[in-house]
């Protein structure tokens, strides 16, 4: 097997157990102390003989002295303390540089020095000895018999996660001190994974997508075509056997969510340390699964989010007595299916957003007239969201520098989501997130507008209206608005925003229909000439000319064969945001 290869797949089946043992770090101050001692034992015992085996002796030498040190707190029963937590986490951080220099030479890395300085310290103060060889075996010929049997790579979720199968355990019990106390409740069945590349996966979506082009073209026409009964009935089942293809592919692009909630764990963590707060936080909905792409971009608008929660959301312990709360804050993130969408609700029972100096943040900032009367809370709250904007006065390790709510709300968009505040003052603040199930292949609903062709994604839909059935009003100043049962809301023009011209030189003809959008507190409708009807579509990236034009989501190929731009609407929102209330 090339080299490569051999190291590429033992850097990722490390870091699934880095993953798996910064979980247990978490878990060890409240959970079953002797199990999970046990099992970060055995991922550090197989992830040091793995990288003997492809001659990482250096990563090997680190992970042995963590090795050690985990060791001689199961020997000493040593009650597992905040100090030895925070030591292992500190160790999987520097352990996680090193692990990245693998496979690109040259990247920064925590240095060595800084494990040693980790583990005498937690040595020192816990009163651990050290254990024989914990200095680490910088000769190969250290490589004991029992080292050579260890596991190389894992082929199942039980052995990532710490379970060898009964075959490669054998090496791991004569290591760990405690064998006869491993947790017996391992899985004897194990589901075997083949590792695929994403740009052949992404290949093949792309061909699924062509070959449903096809497939749909040919069954809108299949009575046209064919007399026989039999055919017809053949281009029915292949059309059903197209459908499932693709809806297996797309579940082999998603994750679930607990990778990313399981790292934001350790930022509360983090946070509320630096801080010195005491906070609860707890998760719930991690086997919600969202495509790959949004996995890997949703950790940094998350954490943003948390850490804002620690420092301005949740008040110091003197203070929350003081209102009568509890003294321990309380922070969630919550997932949920909703639709067509993945909803990602962050709440925590802190102090809530101050309207009023959030307000009078914004006029000094010039973001708001100051003669205008003051917006309702839900808009005013949106304020958050501006460029530089910050209420905090200090600045400290956390916050207070302007920097964060905008490229939080830029990194929603970008992944085609949303975001929006709900906040009451004394009470707390929920932010939800809401974010496509796939960046690949949606439903949409396809509208004309003159001689274009548009799909609106259905998580961006409210509803659709048809004008002999709405009231059509103009204001002086903010244009034509909508009159509904549920309130005025704006008519926007989409023919306007992308310069849809119709190829007959005739004047447009007056919009039918429109499709109501909902971007935070606003609600939108945007006209359109008609509405074709819905379709699944496969999203194609836009050419560079387009990339970047805001209320452009990707391109496409409609079911007649047909090219189409894929909108998304809520990025369309920035410049009458300011303008609109619900």
């Amino acid at each position: 097997m090339d080299e490569q290869v051999i190291k590429t797949t033992f850097v990722e089946e490390s870091r699934d157990n880095l993953r798996r043992w910064e979980e247990i770090a978490l878990l060890l101050e409240e959970g079953d102390t002797e199990v999970l001692l046990g099992e970060l034992f055995r991922i550090a015992h197989n992830m040091k003989g793995s990288s003997r085996m492809i001659g990482e002796d250096d990563f090997a030498d680190q992970v042995h002295r963590v090795e050690s040190l985990i060791e001689s707190a199961q020997r000493n029963g040593t009650p597992v303390s905040s100090t030895f937590s925070n030591t292992l986490l500190e160790c999987h951080t520097v352990l996680e540089s090193r692990l990245n220099t693998i496979l690109s030479p040259g990247t920064p890395v925590v240095s060595s020095k800084k494990l040693e300085s980790l583990i005498k310290k937690v040595r020192d103060e816990l009163g651990l000895p050290e254990a024989a060889g914990s200095k680490g075996e910088n000769s190969q010929t250290a490589i004991s018999s029992e080292a050579s049997q260890d596991i190389v790579f894992l082929n199942s979720p039980n052995e990532a996660a710490g379970y060898p199968s009964k075959k490669r355990n054998q090496s791991a019990e004569r290591g760990s001190p405690k064998t006869g106390q491993q947790r017996s409740d391992a899985s004897t069945t194990h589901t075997e994974f083949v590792r695929v590349k994403l740009d052949h996966l992404n290949q093949l979506i792309n061909l699924v997508g062509e070959l449903m082009v096809n497939q749909s073209f040919v069954h809108e026409r299949r009575t046209e075509a064919f007399d026989n009964p039999e055919i017809i009935r053949s281009i029915s089942k292949l059309t059903k056997d197209i459908s499932e293809v693709r809806n297996l592919l797309m579940t082999m692009r998603m994750k679930p969510l607990k990778e990313v909630f399981q790292r934001q764990k350790r930022t509360v963590r983090d946070t509320r340390e630096e801080l010195n707060k005491d906070v609860e936080f707890v998760t719930s909905g991690d086997w919600v699964e969202l495509d790959k792409a949004i996995i890997d971009a949703l950790g940094e608008p998350l954490t943003h989010l948390l850490r804002n929660a620690v420092d301005h959301g949740i008040e110091d312990e003197e203070t929350r007595k003081k209102l009568g709360k509890s003294s321990k804050g309380n922070i969630s993130c919550e997932a949920n299916y909703k639709d067509d969408v993945v909803e990602i609700v962050i709440s925590d029972d802190g102090s809530g957003i101050d309207t009023e100096r959030v307000w009078q943040k914004a006029v000094g900032m010039g973001l708001v007239d100051p003669d205008e009367p003051r917006w309702p809370d839900e808009r005013v709250h949106s304020l958050i969201f501006a460029p530089n904007f910050s209420t905090k006065e200090e600045v400290n390790l956390v916050s207070g520098r302007g920097v964060g709510m905008d490229v939080v709300r830029e990194k929603i968009e970008s992944l085609k989501g949303s975001i929006t505040v709900r906040s009451k003052q004394g009470a707390g603040s929920q932010f939800i997130i809401t974010l496509p199930l796939s960046l690949s292949i949606i439903t949409g609903l396809v509208v004309r507008v003159s001689d274009e062709r548009y799909v609106v994604p259905i998580s961006q839909m409210v509803k659709t209206i048809h004008f002999h059935t709405t009231k059509v009003e103009t204001c002086a100043q903010k244009g034509r608005m909508l009159m509904l049962e549920d309130g005025i809301i704006p008519l926007l023009s989409l023919s306007e925003n992308f310069g849809s011209s119709n190829s007959t030189g005739e004047e447009r003809s007056q919009p039918k229909s429109a499709v109501v959008t909902q971007d935070g507190p606003v609600k939108v409708a945007w006209e359109v000439d008609e509405i074709e009807g819905q379709q699944s579509v496969v999203l194609k990236p836009l050419s560079e000319k387009l990339e970047g034009i805001p209320g452009l989501m990707a391109g496409t190929i409609l079911n007649d064969g047909e090219p189409s731009l894929v909108l998304h609407l809520p990025g369309l929102s920035n410049s009458w945001r300011s303008n609109y209330v619900a």
